[in-house]
């Protein structure tokens, strides 16, 4: 078999890696597969934990051949997404992974047997490691689901599907928002957690090769490929990551199957495994440990702070709110890219420079993921600015 190459992206989290590599190493498929390490540049101050990850990946065995790319410009999308399309030009296929995902021993045979199968399908965009926890009848007798949904916690990628994948746009983003109806389309066929992700990539706050794709799917009628059951365990939830919460709610069971991988050679979106889906990556108050909101009003009252404005409008605001100790009064919330009339629950929503013009000068944080970035443009508004995040 032609195997795909490894591409792993990773910058400082030496700890991961090392559970990411181990892992892989116990895969069947590992000793005949070629490695890649894509390693990104410091910023300042991180240039000893960069060395040592280094020094880590240089010394990786068990693998075919390791390659070490150490990056001399630091920049999470051209490190990460400019190797795949790198390794992709000259292999034509591509397996990712992230330096905080966790393989079974059977995932290289997976992802590389339905590599193959699927290539010169137009309906399958992509292929992914990852599976929610999903019942399924009886009647479900291959290994594989489809979903309109890109998952990039081991993901398998084709050159020519993966240059249809482009950046959503503020026009793209409007057109799915026009209506109540278009929004409730996009919520009950796709996920309620789509519409706030494509928002975020319209507006240039984030990204995401998964946040693309799956926009792309949603257009075109493509599909993932899934393993039935889960081949990775993602163990970035611990508040390590960029772009990641602190939770559990993706937790799973690795699946111990290694070999004889039923692929469906006629894959479809079923909607039953959908709709079970779509209910569990709605948004919830699984998406973040309890402890953030606690941390955060922990801070607010050592501060004696009685007066707030939120910045922020996603899972961790509602939580955040339905906590909040009566005597904190909330003055407004903030968004960054508000437009007239637009509400959170009963508060109006307005600019961060409305809200600043209005004298509100305390905000807290309602992210987890970009508290340090959010701070920043918080900070950025005046000195006066009191700003409150989750702290360590």
């Amino acid at each position: 078999m032609n195997l795909a190459p490894i591409a792993i992206g990773t910058y400082t989290r030496l700890a991961h890696l090392k559970s990411t590599v181990e892992a892989l190493k116990k895969n069947t498929l590992a000793h005949l597969s070629r490695l890649y390490i894509l390693s990104d540049a410091p910023q300042p101050g991180d240039e000893d934990k960069v060395q040592q990850l280094r020094e880590f990946a240089n010394g990786i065995t068990g693998f075919k051949q390791v390659t070490v790319f150490e990056r001399t410009v630091n920049g999470r999308v051209a490190n990460n997404r400019g190797g795949i399309h790198q390794l992709m030009k000259e292999y034509g296929k591509v397996i990712f992974l992230e330096d905080d995902i966790v393989t079974a021993p059977g995932f290289l045979q997976f992802m590389n047997d339905a590599l193959v199968a699927y290539e010169d399908n137009p309906e399958v965009l992509s292929i992914c490691g990852y599976a929610p926890p999903l019942e399924y009848s009886q009647k479900t007798l291959t290994d594989t689901i489809a979903l309109p949904r890109v998952i990039g916690w081991g993901l398998g990628l084709w050159l020519d599907k993966f240059e249809k994948i482009v950046p959503i746009t503020l026009h793209d983003y409007q057109k799915i928002t026009a209506t109540v109806e278009s929004i409730q389309h996009v919520n009950t066929q796709f996920g309620k957690d789509f519409i706030n992700r494509y928002k975020a990539e319209a507006y240039g706050h984030l990204d995401g090769l998964d946040n693309r794709g799956s926009f792309l799917q949603m257009k075109t009628g493509m599909f993932s490929i899934h393993a039935k059951h889960s081949l990775v365990a993602n163990i970035g939830n611990d508040g390590s990551g960029l772009h990641a919460s602190k939770n559990n709610k993706y937790d799973v069971e690795l699946w111990r199957k290694t070999a004889n991988f039923k692929l469906d050679s006629t894959p479809s979106v079923n909607e039953q495994i959908r709709q079970q889906s779509i209910t569990f990556f709605a948004p919830n108050e699984d998406d973040m440990s309890p402890e953030i909101v606690d941390n955060i009003i922990a801070q607010i009252e050592t501060q004696k702070i009685n007066d707030i404005t939120l910045w922020g409008t996603d899972v961790l605001t509602t939580l955040f709110l339905a906590k909040l100790p009566r005597h904190i009064k909330v003055k407004g919330i903030v968004d960054s890219w508000a437009q007239e009339n637009d509400k959170f629950q009963r508060y109006k929503v307005s600019t961060p420079d409305q809200a600043y013009s209005k004298g509100l000068r305390v905000y807290v944080i309602m992210s987890f993921a970009s508290r340090v970035k959010i701070a920043e443009a918080a900070h950025a508004l005046g000195d006066d600015c009191v700003v409150i995040k989750y702290e360590e």
